[in-house]
């Protein structure tokens, strides 16, 4: 799971610099979405432990 949180980051990294130079138009709703998913894994890894 934390492969997939890195992962994920690099992604959300990824497209805030697209969102940056202004060429994140289609995806821009994508941001929010990777944001909530990692998120979402964070969560469950605190509760497991």
């Amino acid at each position: 799971m934390r492969a997939k949180v890195a992962e994920l980051r690099t992604e959300l990294t990824k497209l805030r610099s697209m969102q940056g130079r202004g060429t994140l138009r289609k995806e821009s709703g994508k941001v929010r979405a990777v944001r909530r998913d990692i998120a979402r894994i964070l969560t469950v890894l605190a509760e497991k432990t």
